[in-house]
């Protein structure tokens, strides 16, 4: 069973938290937050939306909203880099992006852009676009030990792509097959197939449409593409997250969002959570550390051994 060893309510919205070292950073609608020993330490004036973090040197990317939503514009983010003791963030600029690694190197930033992956590297004078590779509807973008992990989507499909860092060179590549499910009277909003999980995981929405009777179990479910379901649910996926053996699902049901948290090696349901009143939830998994978040409120759940949280 996982263990709650903090719930602390931050003064605004939460968008995305972080572990690293122990400590907690939250993004919020106000600005950044860090938490040391389950309160409020250290609050940054900066817009923020999401956090990127480096385990191998001790930093964030703090990395704004989209500053310019528009059609005939390009993504544009405000990033800021705070490294230990974490005092000052520095401003390393604007630049062109839309979807992106939560985690770098503390050297290279894996994002893309439109059809795009582009390959920034951090110096003392902010972000410079190291390299840049073309592709199609990325979906996707995370760092592997061989360099870069890529999926994309087109027309119900689903692929891959490994590239090299820094060169963005492609490695290898194929499809990504779902053999137990329908196309498209079943849909998979939600998957992991990384290769740095024990093996892949997703929640399929099983549609309620004229189409429907044509699907496999018309039942919203937790699989292993191309395996066995690991457990059925009772409303469609509302998200998922993957990390190692871990990967933790949730949906909304009557007035509360509830979790189910999943053995990746044994293809088992590990917990399952329920928070009252929720109707909208975020979460990342470090580790056996499980941060989730809603609203204004952030809890951070512990499978197995003491955390290590400060």
């Amino acid at each position: 069973m996982s263990t709650r060893i903090l719930e602390i309510a931050l003064p605004g919205t939460i968008s995305d938290a972080a572990l690293l070292g122990g400590r907690i950073f939250a993004a919020l609608d106000s600005g950044l937050v860090l938490i040391e020993d389950g309160s409020v330490v250290r609050t940054f004036s900066i817009p923020v939306e999401s956090i990127v973090t480096s385990d191998e040197t001790d930093q964030i990317l703090s990395v704004s909203a989209v500053l310019e939503e528009a059609r005939d514009i390009p993504r544009r983010r405000r990033i800021h880099r705070i490294a230990s003791p974490f005092v000052l963030p520095q401003d390393l600029g604007v630049v062109q992006v839309n979807g992106f690694s939560d985690s770098f190197d503390g050297r290279y930033w894996p994002t893309y852009e439109g059809d795009d992956v582009r390959l920034f590297a951090l110096n003392g004078e902010g972000l410079k676009l190291r390299a840049r590779y073309g592709t199609f509807w990325p979906i996707s973008i995370e760092r592997i030990p061989e360099g870069i992990w890529l999926e994309m989507s087109s027309l119900g499909m689903a692929h891959f792509e490994v590239l090299s860092v820094p060169a963005l060179e492609l490695l290898h590549g194929g499809d990504l097959y779902y053999s137990n499910i329908t196309f498209p009277s079943e849909l998979v909003p939600y998957s992991a197939w990384a290769p740095t999980l024990a093996q892949p995981v997703a929640a399929v929405h099983a549609q309620n449409d004229d189409i429907v009777a044509r699907s496999i179990r018309n039942t919203h479910r937790i699989i292993i593409p191309n395996g066995p379901v690991i457990t059925t649910l009772p409303a469609p996926p509302a998200g998922l997250v993957a990390a190692g053996e871990r990967a933790l699902c949730w949906f909304q049901v009557d007035n509360a969002m509830a979790l189910v948290l999943v053995c990746l090696v044994t293809a088992s349901v590990k917990d399952r959570i329920v928070l009252k009143g929720a109707t909208k939830a975020g979460a990342r998994i470090v580790g056996r550390d499980i941060l989730v978040w809603e609203r204004n409120t952030l809890r951070l759940f512990h499978d197995g051994a003491p955390s290590s949280m400060k």
